[in-house]
């Protein structure tokens, strides 16, 4: 009987190792997926501020510029609508630029104008030449045009070089709601799937211990017929003998 325990307790490791197997997978999967996201979006987001240069470079040196019978405001509303045609339909979903002092000179949220970013490390960091993205999910996230809801979001802040300088530092925010809905749906699907082999497992292991059961019972019963019988033999064997001492008995009265 110790080959169907065997079984039995093969069947349970095998379900086991297939949750902690498919669950681990699904994971794995999932963080992978999720660190190319960001740093394909993060990829995006530098190529972006590269057109956003290439296109706006007068605008936004203006804006840099400390001149201080400049307009500022009008500035701002001009590249405003610029860079509003420039994302249009597209997955970015707020652009700042700040200058090298970390104060917002521009964003296409105005209520952000002239807020003091100058402690912040990524900004820190962009200052001093690199790129620095996170992603983050946001319950409520503010537009130029309103407020979006339960969205997923990689900001970069990303150095404007010129040159051997940087005057500037941008921050784009990419909403990536979408394709991360995804990866988690295919990481929840793995896992699905696994339970479902498992639950297969746990039936096949349910039948196998049924069976093995059976074969238990039936395995009794015959060892019980065998000790009937060996009894039955023992008692056949008594019964001879004392036929024998009877027989014997009468041919020595007899004589």
């Amino acid at each position: 009987m110790r080959a169907f325990a065997l079984t039995r307790h093969f069947s349970l490791l095998s379900l086991i190792f297939i949750l902690i197997a498919g669950g681990s997978i699904g994971f794995l999967v999932q963080r992978h997926e999720i660190q190319q996201l960001e740093t394909l979006v993060e990829d995006r987001n530098v190529v972006m501020t590269r057109v956003f240069l290439n296109v706006l470079s007068d605008d936004i040196s203006s804006l840099l510029s400390e001149d201080e019978r400049q307009d500022k405001h009008i500035e701002q509303q001009r590249l405003a609508k610029k860079i509003s045609a420039l994302i249009l339909n597209s997955d970015i979903a707020k652009l700042k630029i700040y200058n090298l002092q970390g104060k917002v000179i521009f964003s296409t949220d105005p209520k952000q104008l002239g807020e003091d970013k100058s402690t912040n490390p990524a900004f820190i960091a962009a200052r001093s030449g690199q790129v620095v993205s996170e992603l983050a999910h946001r319950e409520k996230f503010s537009l130029s045009e309103g407020e979006i809801y339960d969205v997923d979001l990689v900001s970069s802040y990303i150095p404007m070089q010129r040159g051997s300088e940087i005057p500037a530092v941008f921050e784009l925010y990419q909403d990536v709601s979408q394709p991360l809905r995804q990866i988690k749906a295919g990481a929840q699907s793995t896992l699905v799937s696994s339970r479902e082999v498992a639950d297969a497992t746990k039936e096949q292991s349910t039948a196998s211990t049924s069976i093995a059961q059976r074969v238990e019972q039936i395995a009794n019963m015959v060892e019980e017929t065998t000790a009937t019988i060996r009894g039955t033999a023992e008692s056949a064997h008594e019964l001879e003998d004392i036929a024998g001492n009877l027989t014997q008995l009468i041919r020595q009265f007899k004589t």
